[in-house]
């Protein structure tokens, strides 16, 4: 059965979920709060497992479980005063857009490095490396402006610390200039950096415009690895751990040694964190969570040591079983007795106890029933939404049909209005007004916000962002295919989409402006954050927007 001791009382006045009952799973947070304890422990001591992989089904609450416990250990860190800071660098890559054979550059540059900046670790070494693999990427490409240089590798603000030459390589450069004319003049400076730093090895022979593409792609964990372990040497109170979500999305089942598999984006990840381990004074970590338990028994380093052999710490966290879904029901008739504006809902979820079973089940016919969080509180959901005009067969058997129903019998203004949101990466009750106002959302005055969106559990509140909210990852790809259904052909799909994507990145837009322009940086990085996630997101993972609108709005 699930853990669920020492769990935090729920409000009094807010209908019980399973996804706030079931992920507290107090074992597992201890384990995330024993890994971050032992990076900020003075003195800092080299960590035995310093990876730790959580496994479990879809649905199950992996994030969620994520979300407790760094919020945890904030609280704790801060109540405690503590003096090393710990920064968790989380990448979300659980979208169908992640496979095995993701394009590893394109993870590092579109993905992995604008993370490490928000987090303050600068990339100015792989930023130049990034540079001499575009140029070969796209050889005939002219960077015309310094902004286009800017755009790949950051400002000359951003580098200048101690990339002083290359600030003059970037001032120099007005028109026609290619880009790897522009790697050669700075092939010098990285070469001597790396020598600085005793990596001279890892580029071998040949000037860095002379490597392959391929060679490149192989350089860029050691590089990355570099520059961040410049970082941490320069912030000696500070700690990193990172953690990315959806990992099965890039693991394979197998893997044969000198395959076409052998350098793929695992690999490169695996390496990049091994190389920041080579030194045992940093405080690193690494959380992953993922569907499957890590195959990273066959990495070897360069020479044939099975370097992760007991560095990993596996969590299996299992699907709830049928007493957890029964005593869940339970918890939520004997709430609903004692709240009488639940109105029927008790009575109406009582007698329909199988039937909520049935729906919400994961597992396949004939064999031992299991759910998850997501989709018992789906099937409450259900019932409360339809109130008087629920009928059992609206339910369904299984989670998969259990979502497609629940969007099917979804009133049109509703469906329509969340659609439009399920864009956004997160939303708040200005974006609503404008999408009102600029007609992407019907049939809803300025005013219904509260009431469209507050108490469903497939809408969370963001922590530390008071009035902003999301979709459940999964209720957000099931409206994002629901539009896809509804819009019929692929033109219609992708005009309506860009309308939509337009009208939202407007309003962050102005609102990061209008941030700016009152001087509160805090609140435009918010702005900003948001923009660049709806971009790359939805160009990159979901491929709803087209090329001409990505590069416009880009």
């Amino acid at each position: 059965m699930a853990s669920r001791s020492n769990r935090p009382a729920q409000s009094a006045d807010k209908r019980p979920s399973a996804q706030e009952i079931f992920t507290d799973r107090i074992g597992e947070q201890e384990a995330i709060a024993g890994l971050f304890e032992k990076l900020c422990v003075e003195p800092f001591i080299q960590i035995d497992q310093p990876v730790l992989s959580f496994y479990g089904v879809g649905g199950i609450g992996k994030s969620t479980l994520l979300t407790k416990a760094i919020n945890g250990w904030a609280a704790h860190q801060q109540a405690a005063g503590a003096e090393i800071r710990l920064h968790c660098i989380t990448y979300d890559i659980d979208s169908s857009n992640f496979k095995p054979d993701h394009p590893v550059m394109k993870f590092y540059g579109s993905t992995f490095r604008p993370v490490l900046h928000r987090a303050g670790i600068k990339t100015n070494l792989f930023d130049l490396l990034y540079l001499a693999w575009w140029g070969k990427t796209s050889p005939n490409q002219e960077l015309n402006l310094k902004s286009d240089i800017e755009g790949l590798v950051g400002t000359a603000t951003d580098v200048s610390e101690k990339l002083s030459e290359y600030v003059e390589i970037l001032e120099s450069v007005t028109s026609g200039i290619k880009a790897l004319e522009v790697a050669k003049k700075a092939y010098g400076f990285i070469k001597k950096k790396l020598h600085e730093r005793k990596l001279q090895d890892r580029l071998g022979d040949k000037e860095l415009v002379n490597q392959s593409v391929h060679e490149l792609e192989l350089l860029a964990p050691s590089i990355l690895a570099a520059d961040i372990q410049d970082s941490l040497r320069k912030a000696a109170k500070k700690a990193i751990c990172r953690v990315i979500d959806g990992f099965e999305r890039i693991q394979y089942d197998a893997h044969n040694e000198g395959s076409s598999n052998t350098y793929d984006l695992q690999w490169s990840i695996q390496k990049l964190f091994a190389d920041i381990l080579d030194d045992p004074d940093l405080r690193v970590g690494m959380i992953l969570f993922g569907r499957e338990k890590l195959h990273w028994d066959h990495y070897v380093d360069q020479w044939g040591t099975h370097i992760w052999k007991g560095m990993i710490d596996d969590h299996l966290l299992e699907a709830l079983t049928e007493d957890d879904a029964r005593d869940f029901i339970a918890k939520i008739v004997d709430w609903c007795d004692r709240h009488p504006k639940s109105g029927s809902l008790g009575s109406r979820v009582a007698e329909n106890v199988e039937a909520v079973l049935a729906s919400a089940n994961e597992s396949a016919p004939g064999t031992q029933r299991k759910f998850h969080p997501y989709t018992l509180d789906l099937a409450i959901a259900m019932i409360a939404e339809h109130g008087e005009q629920f009928i059992t067969d609206m339910l369904g058997r299984g989670s998969s049909e259990l979502q497609m129903r629940f969007l099917r019998y979804m009133n049109e203004k509703q469906s329509q209005a969340f659609r439009s949101l399920a864009f956004a990466q997160d939303y708040d009750k200005s974006l609503f007004d404008h999408l009102v106002r600029e007609g992407q959302i019907t049939g809803y005055a300025l005013h219904d916000f509260n009431l469209l969106f507050k108490h469903r559990t497939y809408i969370q509140e963001i922590e530390n962002l008071p009035g902003h909210y999301r979709f459940h990852r999964l209720m957000q790809q099931a409206l994002l295919d629901k539009f896809r259904e509804d819009c019929r052909d692929e033109e219609t799909t992708r005009e309506t989409a860009a309308e939509i994507v337009t009208a939202i990145f407007n309003h962050d837009h102005g609102q990061m402006r209008r941030a700016l322009e009152n001087h509160d940086n805090g609140q435009a990085k918010v702005f900003y954050d948001r923009l660049a996630s709806l971009l790359i997101e939805l160009q990159g993972t979901t491929k709803l927007l087209d090329w001409e609108t990505f590069n416009r709005l880009f």
